[in-house]
């Protein structure tokens, strides 16, 4: 019961989570693109809404979630002064995600 009014939860399915191992190469070429752009550095994390890793996991078990493209310098300067400035330039952002993702893939593929 909840509360005094009658209400009553019931857990209908029951999720289990999931995640990537983090000490992977994939991982240590991540931590090394960051280290020789910016002073991020890469760590675990734990999202606390849904995603469809789940699902796409459940499709393809070795897959790796990463999470999104690291941030920049400046923008992580602009979130720690000021959370609303969150993104002052999308197309930098843009920019900087598509040099990440794209160096990421030639770096684990070869």
């Amino acid at each position: 019961m909840i509360g005094d009014d009658g209400y009553q939860l019931e857990f209908m399915e029951e999720v289990v989570g999931n995640r990537s191992p983090y000490a992977t190469p994939f991982a240590d070429q991540i931590r090394a693109w960051l280290a020789e752009r910016t002073r991020a550095i890469c760590v675990p994390w734990v999202a606390a809404g849904f995603t469809d890793s789940r699902t796409f996991r459940a499709a393809f078990p070795t897959a790796l979630r990463t999470g999104s493209s690291p941030p920049r310098d400046d923008d992580v300067r602009h979130r720690a002064a000021d959370p609303r400035r969150r993104r002052a330039n999308p197309v930098a952002d843009l920019e900087y995600a598509t040099e990440f993702f794209s160096e990421i893939v030639g770096r684990v593929l070869g």
